[in-house]
């Protein structure tokens, strides 16, 4: 009696960790996951103040981020999330500055000058 009741909980740890091995490697793999947002989004506010400070000094907004190196940011570390690569464009008074995704069903991540934060739209 005692090797069947092991043997059941045996059966069941195992069904348990195997569900969350497949959890975390769906998670890894899903190129929008909460974690991998998180991350970019603080490469991302490293981004930003380079952008800001150097608006201040210059009195306008770089035309690529390729202009804030090496006087703004040491280095444009991409994005975790989505396409792994930053989207910046100059507006006239203003700039964009997003997560690359591959179509309109995935999250679109971008920084809002208006509001001073970032926002994570969800597809409908």
């Amino acid at each position: 009696m005692k090797s069947k009741n092991l043997k059941v909980v045996i059966f069941f740890i195992l069904v348990f960790f195997s569900g969350v091995i497949i959890f975390y490697l769906d998670n890894e793999h899903n190129r929008f996951s909460d974690r991998k947002i998180k991350n970019s989004i603080v490469t991302g506010y490293e981004i930003i103040s380079a952008v800001k400070r150097y608006h201040k000094e210059k009195g306008e907004f770089p035309r690529s981020l390729d202009e804030l190196m090496p006087e703004y940011i040491s280095k444009i570390k991409n994005p975790q999330a989505g396409e792994k690569e930053w989207k910046y464009i100059k507006k006239n008074d203003s700039f964009y500055l997003g997560i690359m995704r591959k179509n309109l069903s995935e999250p679109h991540c971008y920084y809002s000058l208006v509001l001073n934060e970032w926002l994570v739209e969800l597809p409908q």
